[in-house]
């Protein structure tokens, strides 16, 4: 004979075991370990803390040995206006009609769309929220549900093992950065937010950077079930999260087991790292080279630092966004991608205010399968402390062989950084000026 017994996490047995891996789009991975009693025989046992957004076909449970699955069914038919609708059909319900002075009546649901009740072989067309449900359908439920048919060789306390992926988690990283005269201060949290619906109380959780490929219909990011609600920000104490290097992504397990409710917004220092030298300068880029007279130069704003051990850093730094501040005062914001130690992080904050600068062409030649070109430049540093100011050109491609000459000497210095692009730099000394030309002589 085939028993049903009903288990849930908060309820019926105890967990002792409750871990989840987010990833950085939307998706998390569960696993839950349960203890539960065992009858001898066929038995069916039906779990029902899962979220909406479970990912279905994800789902892996394990059983102790001696304990065999004979089937696995999930069930998700979920509270909600159109599934009490569904199940009320062509059954009697109460209803508000709508008459100024409403009345409450009886009569027999016939249609959904629209809304339709026969009462006293009248017709009603009524609006789906006047209609009173006094009891809610045997088969819908709050939350899905798994049941299992399994088969023990004897009664005991047994333990299962649940794994599955969800929808509706995510974490994301960002930083604040300091600058004082030659030093940064770097600051890194970890904002975990989860809109799955599910609360995950005491649990150990870690955290995967880098990007997972993630392919079938089951895998593509669901909307949004559940009501926003206030998201409670709250940061942990300040301990710093070692990365651990995992199959090509890293690792960062937060110390302590947490809480995380559902609509909740949490975040958590990851590291923070001082006194990293950093490069300040201004950049432009010449990409036009029409005799079409005399054309602005636009500079950005760049801070750039080297992420290694050496200058006080050396970590992997997650994808996220960084904010700038110098004396209280925000700076700006850049996004940074996945970024491994020992490479460069280069942060475009702004358009600078006191470095600008102006282009003319003063040669164009062209002939047939000939062009000479001939660019004047004038970059100013109108602020009061020194900067340098880098130019990058990026010149035409052709098929065949370009000469280039230049000007620029001295206080600026000229790098080739690919076969049609070249970057002058050029040290600036508060309220000072400085023009160069450049030519390309092409034959094609």
């Amino acid at each position: 004979m085939k028993s049903v017994l009903s288990f849930s996490f908060l309820t019926f047995t105890l967990l002792y075991s409750n871990s989840l891996t987010i990833y950085n789009n939307n998706l998390g991975h569960v696993n839950e370990s349960q203890k539960i009693l065992l009858q001898e025989g066929l038995q069916e046992i039906k779990f029902t803390n899962l979220p909406q957004s479970i990912i279905v076909d994800s789902i892996v449970a394990s059983f102790d040995d001696g304990v065999q699955i004979i089937s696995q069914s999930f069930k998700n038919n979920p509270l909600s206006l159109e599934n009490l609708l569904k199940a009320n059909l062509n059954q009697e319900v109460e209803f508000y009609s709508q008459e100024r002075e409403k009345k409450l009546l009886k009569g027999r649901l016939i249609n959904l769309n629209p809304t339709i009740i026969e009462s006293n072989s009248k017709y009603y067309i009524v609006s789906s929220s006047s209609i009173v449900f006094n009891k809610l359908p045997q088969n819908i439920d709050y939350k899905p549900y798994i049941l299992w048919s399994l088969d023990s060789k004897i009664a005991k306390e047994s333990s299962v093992d649940l794994s599955y992926l969800l929808h509706g988690i995510h974490w994301s990283s960002n930083y604040t950065i300091g600058l004082d005269r030659k030093h940064l201060h770097l600051k890194a949290w970890a904002t975990i937010t989860n809109q799955s619906g599910k609360d995950f109380n005491n649990t150990d959780v870690e955290l995967i950077a880098g990007v997972v490929n993630r392919h079938g219909a089951n895998t593509t990011p669901i909307r949004r079930l559940y009501k926003s609600k206030a998201m409670a920000m709250e940061a942990s104490a300040d301990v710093s999260l070692v990365p651990k290097s995992i199959s090509g992504y890293h690792l960062y397990k937060l110390p302590h087991r947490v809480t995380i409710h559902n609509n909740e917004s949490k975040q958590f220092v990851m590291f923070e790292a001082k006194n990293i030298k950093y490069n300040r300068y201004a950049i432009a880029n010449s990409n036009n080279f029409s005799n079409y007279g005399e054309r602005k130069l636009h500079f950005a704003q760049v801070i750039e630092f080297q992420n290694t051990q050496k200058n006080g850093l050396g970590m992997p730094l997650p994808v996220g966004l960084v904010r700038v501040y110098k004396e209280n005062h925000y700076l700006g914001d850049a996004r940074i991608g996945n970024t491994p130690k020992d490479e460069k992080v280069t942060l475009n904050i702004g358009q600078i205010f006191d470095v600008v600068g102006k282009k003319r062409v003063t040669k164009y030649i062209v002939r047939e399968k000939y062009r000479d070109v001939v660019t004047k430049y004038t970059i100013k540093n109108r602020g009061t402390e020194p900067i340098e100011a880098k130019l990058s050109e990026n010149i035409p491609r052709y098929k065949e062989s370009i000469k280039f000459r230049t000007s620029c000497s001295g206080q600026c210095s000229t790098k080739e950084k690919s076969a049609f692009r070249r970057e002058f730099r050029i040290k600036l000394k508060p309220n000072e000026s400085y023009s160069f030309t450049t030519e390309f002589e092409v034959y094609y």
